[in-house]
């Protein structure tokens, strides 16, 4: 037994390990490769979206504190009928979080230090891949909750290290193609094919006894009415968009009624 739970706790670690190769190497590799006044500039979109995340996760500590007991009592079934509509909870304030900050991100940061430099408001794109990250990191926190009540600790582990290797080299060869697109590229493109996606599903197989059609399809089914919304309320609130503080209050209002009202 005393075995058992060094291993859970080494597990857990490694798990841990892969998660710091992702959140420590980005700020070196755009250091070294791009320059450190670009890691300035990101930064400030990353302080707003740290405090989003953390209200997100003081939101779904509250939500998700029974996990434990369903899964230590419940049938296969019955702790994947709770785990959907947990799933359900996370993904509407996931979407609705990763959706009004995709719009109102940059029209922000324009008020913001726009007199200081148009170089301090990034690229839409590189900031909807900063969306991104943030979407499927707190897409998969219901499950993370699920394994460690299951004590699946083993889950993941290997590949949560690999994909943090991996990031790595790719970083640096996307950022050569693209600058610093290509940054923000790798980590999305790791997480989601070699992490989030496969982490997923073999809990999916062992928590629930469910097929990886069942779980990635809910998945994909729930990420598309995010990009869906995403571009009704992008097209919606486009004329507004990165302009004076009167358009900014417009547009601010019409992405929290518009994202409110189509997710809910």
């Amino acid at each position: 037994e005393i075995m058992k739970i060094f291993r859970g706790e080494f597990d857990e670690s490694v798990f841990k390990l892969g998660s710091t190769l992702f959140n420590s190497t980005l700020n070196i590799i755009v250091s070294i490769f791009i320059g450190t006044i670009f890691v300035g500039y990101y930064s400030n979109y990353y302080m707003i979206i740290g405090q989003v995340g953390i209200i997100f996760s003081l939101i779904m500590g509250s939500i998700i504190a029974g996990i434990g007991n369903i899964v230590a009592t419940e049938t296969s079934d019955k702790i994947f009928n709770a785990y959907k509509m947990l799933d359900m909870g996370a993904f509407l304030m996931n979407a609705f979080c990763t959706i009004c900050m995709f719009q109102l991100l940059n029209s922000f940061v324009h008020l913001w230090l726009g007199n200081m430099g148009k170089e301090y408001v990034l690229n839409q794109v590189i900031v909807g891949l900063i969306c991104l990250d943030f979407y499927i990191n707190n897409s998969c926190q219901v499950i993370a909750t699920y394994r460690t009540a299951a004590g699946q600790f083993k889950v993941g582990r290997d590949r949560q290290v690999v994909a943090g290797i991996i990031n790595i080299p790719l970083s640096i060869g996307l950022i050569k193609l693209f600058g610093l697109l290509g940054a923000f590229m790798s980590p999305v493109l790791c997480k989601l094919f070699i992490t989030v996606c496969p982490f997923m599903v073999d809990l999916g197989k062992k928590l629930f006894n469910k097929s990886w059609t069942v779980i990635l399809g809910d998945y994909a089914y729930k990420f598309l009415i995010t990009l869906v919304i995403t571009a009704i309320i992008w097209l919606a609130c486009f004329c507004f968009h990165e302009g004076s503080l009167f358009y900014f209050m417009i547009e601010l209002i019409l992405t929290v009624l518009l994202s409110a009202g189509l997710l809910f």
